[in-house]
């Protein structure tokens, strides 16, 4: 009994497929963020290495979220919910195609391949790993050839992580949503992780309505992928200004230098130096910027960082300036003077034990080497 649903039939050369349509107008947010974006998405293209992304229009982009039998994937594991949303005009459309039951699935594929045709590029989240390859695995399993490896694909669980594992435990959908969407789902949902006991229940029953609630998730889901594509993409195109939390700027900044922009990363690192950062994260940003200023052979704005930071404890600093004075600048004595100061921190009473173990057998490796080179007990302590 779908009759609760709401939906309606389409005819495909399979036989008949169930959708259920939902129209969104031009206006509509998830939370304080709109569907619609209007910055670029050069740095969406760069990140994903999907370069045509960046000259592409609102609708050749579908969004794509599904439901299935298992969570782990595999030949039996099939997606009984397909759910689509795409630029239609001045709408955001959104068609749920869904399994009254299992023998209506190449009808299913059908209708979602006839409701992609236009687009040309697949948003997801952890489509990747999971949405896709299960889709592609059912159309082959109907000897039908797969639509989906010609789409460029954008997977945001990838970049959510990058961008935001520094202040939010969970870079889970919904919890993007409440954290960085400012939405907050409604009552009537059901999470995507009881949708096979669903789905497997209606089928003995032929009762749909428990359903309801599922297909209140996917279409969220898949509205709040496209406001996060509209905040994400303001965020990377003018971070200084758009950014809500400074632990941002630094994470964006990594990104560029992931990408080899490492001006625009450099910008950012700097940027961080001027912000009421927490003190790893602003130890950070200097170090990060430290060993780029290294790698451009500019030695005085590194010391010159490496000395602030080692100030504030960082381990690192003081193996980089023991480095550049044991191997440019010739003085092994403050070489030494500066790995030893190193073990006295790594030593001392309530340093992590965890990072102990992973930077002592380096700092004893290098005093020993360098006790030889000044002649010194490698037991003879040194101080700054």
């Amino acid at each position: 009994m779908t009759e609760h649903l709401g939906g309606g039939v389409w005819e495909t050369d399979f036989g008949e497929a169930y959708v259920i349509e939902e129209r969104y107008p031009r206006g509509f947010q998830v939370g304080s963020v709109p569907l619609r974006w209007d910055s670029s998405l050069g740095m969406l293209a760069a990140w994903s290495g999907e370069s045509a992304i960046t000259g592409m229009d609102h609708p050749q982009f579908a969004f794509v979220d599904t439901e299935t039998t298992g969570l782990s994937g595999g030949s039996g594991t099939f997606a009984f919910m397909i759910g689509i949303g795409k630029f239609e005009g001045d709408e955001f459309r959104v068609a749920q195609f869904f399994l009254r039951e299992p023998g209506e699935e190449a009808a299913q594929l059908a209708a979602a391949e006839r409701f992609l045709a236009g687009c040309e590029a697949l948003v997801t989240f952890n489509g990747k790993s999971f949405d896709v390859p299960i889709l592609n695995t059912r159309f082959a399993m109907h000897r039908l050839p797969s639509p989906l490896g010609g789409y460029a694909h954008l997977d945001l669980l990838h970049l959510a992580r990058k961008l935001w594992r520094r202040r939010l435990a969970s870079r889970r959908l919904g919890d993007l949503e409440i954290e960085i969407l400012g939405a907050r789902r409604g009552a009537e949902e059901i999470p995507g992780y009881e949708a096979p006991i669903l789905y497997r229940e209606y089928l003995a029953s032929g009762d749909a309505a428990p359903l309801k609630g599922l297909f209140y998730h996917n279409a969220m889901d898949i509205l709040s992928m496209s406001a996060l594509v509209t905040h994400i993409s303001a965020l990377l195109a003018n971070p200084v200004l758009a950014v809500k939390d400074d632990l941002d700027l630094l994470s964006i900044g990594r990104l560029h230098e992931d990408l080899g922009q490492l001006a625009e990363a450099r910008a950012l690192y700097l940027e961080c130096l001027g912000r009421p950062l927490e003190a790893g994260a602003w130890l950070e940003a200097a170090e990060r910027l430290a060993l780029m200023f290294k790698r451009e052979g500019d030695w005085e704005g590194a010391i010159k960082l490496w000395e602030v930071c080692a100030k504030r404890g960082s381990i690192q600093a003081h193996e980089e300036l023991a480095k550049y004075f044991e191997h440019q600048a010739g003085k092994a004595e403050e070489a030494r003077a500066w790995t030893q100061a190193a073990l006295d921190l790594v030593n001392a009473r309530g340093f992590p034990i965890l990072l102990r173990y992973q930077w002592m057998p380096e700092l004893e490796k290098r005093l020993a080497r360098l006790a030889r080179k000044t002649g010194k007990d490698a037991g003879t302590e040194f101080h700054e």
